[in-house]
């Protein structure tokens, strides 16, 4: 059973949490770098904008359509110091 959004699927006990398989290598293509700007248009629950952050000292714009992800998205926002912006 899956959720509405990419925040995770229903497991024992509550929501599992979504762990992005290629987060090391999107990075790795995408050259991150300190004072680089990224777009992730599918922030889904957030994996790759905060593999991409934590890369290096960059920004990243996120766009969702899911109410759920963008709770998610302001939680990342507030623990990014002005990093992080989401829209939808």
């Amino acid at each position: 059973m899956m959720t509405g959004s990419d925040s995770g699927s229903a497991v024992a006990g509550g929501l599992a949490r979504h762990i992005p398989v290629l987060g090391r290598r999107a990075v790795e293509y995408l050259d991150v770098r300190d004072g680089g700007i990224y777009l992730d248009t599918t922030f889904g629950a957030g994996g790759y904008s905060r593999a991409i952050l934590d890369a290096a000292r960059c920004s990243v714009i996120a766009i969702d359509r899911d109410p759920g992800a963008l709770a998610q998205a302001a939680d990342l926002s507030a623990a990014s110091h002005g990093r992080f912006a989401c829209a939808r």
